[in-house]
């Protein structure tokens, strides 16, 4: 599990919320908004509309917070992330969920670990 310093409590969640640029592909909104501090933060949501239980939403987040954790040194530092999750996701095998969220979380690295 990522650590408490690399995650967002729901305040600064709000901020991001309010303040951040987000993009969008079929699977994944992301969030983004530069801070002063000098680490990455990330959120790993689902909307509010989501009819999920409890273990497969969990589950979701805790395989996406695992694969940012793995290259955490190479995220760009100084800007919190918010993931919010498509429900598309739900039926998916792992494998294939981990393949398909992997070159957008790449794009929030820095741009000299992007291609390695």
């Amino acid at each position: 599990m990522l650590s408490k310093l690399n995650r967002l409590s729901t305040k600064e969640i709000d901020l991001l919320f309010k303040k951040g640029a987000s993009f969008r592909t079929p699977l994944v909104t992301i969030r983004r908004r530069a801070t002063d501090s000098s680490l990455a933060r990330f959120a790993v949501m689902f909307a509010k509309g989501n009819k999920l239980n409890s273990v497969e939403r969990n589950r979701l987040k805790r395989q996406v917070y695992s694969q940012i954790e793995k290259e955490l040194p190479n995220y760009q530092t100084g800007a919190d992330y918010g993931i919010l999750l498509s429900t598309r996701l739900i039926g998916m095998k792992d494998e294939k969920r981990r393949e398909e969220l992997a070159p957008v979380l790449k794009h929030l690295m820095k741009p000299n670990q992007t291609n390695a």
